[in-house]
């Protein structure tokens, strides 16, 4: 197979390897033609330079129609190696050539000042809930003020400091923020709205301030990441936070603009991620490169799927009758726990995954709610019923063929094989 010249400048390397270059060829092949590759090789055999030659290239044909290459690894180590390989490409493009832009995809603990200063009581346990929770006030303020008069106020504070620490001349005064060894335009402590004692972010303030009303979002990001190549995640916080906007906000109205993001499995399978953030980005304008493919079933299972141990559901009963029955009389305390008991094994396979029972989560509160469900009050008294004839086990085992697909989840959990159809 021949190479098309067109991507030597691009690929890193003085001399690629024969099976580079057919892998290379085959992949812009194959993209062109809205087409799936799968490639193997042996480690060692460059195929993370490969697919970024592959992919950037594509993206920088004029006469091609995708604009971005998103990489999606299954662990750190491999991303690792996609950077340092867009370092070493950067490294030897033509001198007349613009770096490729490229960004790593990181969580909000990564970027947050308040958490990266230890501040704002935020850490690496509370800042995805801290921070959702500071989003909406501060999107609730925004209401009754403007967001560039929430971001101002934070900054005034600081000011105000200053002031009265030079008319004082004690050394004390404003202690600002500081993120990635720059500081920020704001105190240690998030504010308060004045009268309304609200917390919110000035970092997000600012961010919504930044947002055009007419436009795109990157019109938000306070600097150019023309020339810079891969923007790392301190780059972008110093240059976010010095600004006094959101890195984690910023970081999302820069997607549409790189070349190139490197990401994990979470990015394009995780239900909420993708909703919430990377959502625009996987469309038939991107060349996407899976790497470990063959780890992509598993883990997007795990992402995908829903789970509840029997354990659990055991567990569960038994907190749930402890609450039921200093409130009720013996009769009713036992009909409501035999109705619950029902109710655990006709549900076992559609309990979410989300509410992980045990005997120290708020879980039963939620279950008791269910027993007085109308629909699931029927079904646990048809259940009642059958129980006392014979368990779970020959339940399920007694059940039509046609019906068994329906019972895997059950009989996993009690620890037997799905049976065999009498036709094979």
């Amino acid at each position: 197979m021949s190479a098309d010249p067109d991507w030597r400048p691009i690929f890193g390397h003085a001399e690629p390897y024969d099976e580079q270059v057919d892998g290379i060829q085959a992949a812009v092949e194959t993209a062109r033609e809205d087409g799936f590759l799968a490639l193997e090789g042996a480690c060692g055999t460059g195929k993370t330079m490969l697919a970024l030659t592959a992919g950037i290239h594509l993206v920088r044909d004029p006469d091609s129609r995708f604009e971005r290459v998103f990489v999606l690894t299954s662990v750190k180590q491999q991303l690792r190696q996609f950077e340092a390989d867009l370092r070493t490409i950067n490294a030897n493009l033509p001198e007349e050539w613009r770096p490729v832009s490229a960004m790593t995809l990181v969580g909000k603990a990564d970027v947050c000042p308040y958490n990266l200063a230890g501040a704002g009581d935020i850490d690496d346990d509370t800042v995805y809930e801290r921070c959702e929770g500071l989003r909406e006030r501060t999107r609730g303020l925004t209401e009754e003020t403007t967001a560039d008069a929430l971001a101002a106020a934070a900054r005034s504070q600081q000011v105000g400091l200053a002031d009265s620490a030079s008319a004082s001349g004690d050394g004390g005064g404003a202690t600002y923020l500081e993120a990635a060894d720059e500081p920020t335009p704001y105190p240690r402590d998030t504010p308060e709205a004045a009268e309304r004692d609200v917390e919110y972010c000035p970092f997000y303030a600012q961010f919504l301030a930044d947002l055009p009303e007419d436009g795109h979002p990157s019109e938000a990001v306070p600097f150019d990441p023309t020339g810079m190549g891969i923007v790392e995640p301190e780059d972008l916080v110093s240059l976010a936070a010095g600004h006094g906007s959101c890195p984690h906000s910023v970081m999302g109205a820069l997607l549409p603009e790189l070349e190139v993001l490197v990401g994990n499995y979470y990015h394009a399978f995780d239900p909420t991620t993708v909703r919430a953030f990377t959502g625009d980005l996987v469309d038939e304008d991107t060349f996407v490169v899976c790497d470990e493919a063959h780890m992509l079933e598993p883990r997007v299972r795990e992402l995908v799927g829903d789970s509840v141990s029997d354990r659990a559901l055991s567990d569960a009963q038994s907190e749930l009758s402890r609450v039921i029955q200093p409130l009720a009389g013996p009769d009713e305390s036992l009909s409501l726990s035999r109705r619950f008991a029902s109710t655990v094994s006709i549900n076992r396979c559609s309990v979410p995954a989300s509410q992980h029972l045990s005997r120290s989560s708020p879980a039963a509160a939620m279950l008791q709610q269910q027993l007085y469900h109308r629909e699931c009050m029927s079904k646990a008294e048809d259940a009642n019923r059958r129980a006392s004839r014979h368990p779970l086990e020959d339940d399920i085992a007694r059940r039509p063929s046609s019906l068994q697909h329906n019972s895997c989840f059950a009989q996993h959990a009690i620890g037997k094989k799905h049976p065999r159809s009498s036709n094979g």
